[in-house]
């Protein structure tokens, strides 16, 4: 859910309906496609990388179980998070912002960033 100061709204990730036909998956190609990224980044264990709108955390868990990186999920659903931290204890989950990440630079060595920038307003300012 996202909270605002006047209400609360479920977005469509979180809608019953939604969520029965794609699972934790919200993206075409799922965990078979985030293995092909994985191994063109050339992900080794010790890695730092970063989950960007990391949703309820499939990808970022996936990662650090399959390919051993430190994986931070970041997402700005406290809903989202909530449902990835119940799931996996193992990996970092932040609230924040694609566009004021809570990291220093070159903190990370890799950013995963599926089918998240086609969501936000202004996908150059997250790039940047």
């Amino acid at each position: 859910m996202v909270v605002s100061a006047t209400r609360m709204t479920l977005t469509l990730y979180h809608q019953p309906r939604f969520r029965d036909a794609c699972g934790s998956e919200f993206r075409p190609g799922g965990l078979p496609l985030t293995a092909e990224l994985a191994e063109l980044c050339r992900l080794t264990p010790g890695l730092q990388v970063l989950d960007l709108g990391c949703g309820v955390g499939s990808t970022a868990s996936f990662l650090a179980r399959q390919f051993g990186v430190e994986t931070v999920g970041l997402d700005s659903s406290s809903a989202s998070l909530a449902e990835a931290q119940a799931n996996d204890q193992g990996v970092s989950w932040v609230l924040g912002r694609a566009e004021q990440i809570p990291f220093p630079d070159k903190h990370f060595d890799v950013c995963m960033c599926e089918c998240f920038l086609s969501a936000v307003e202004e996908p150059a300012v997250v790039l940047r």
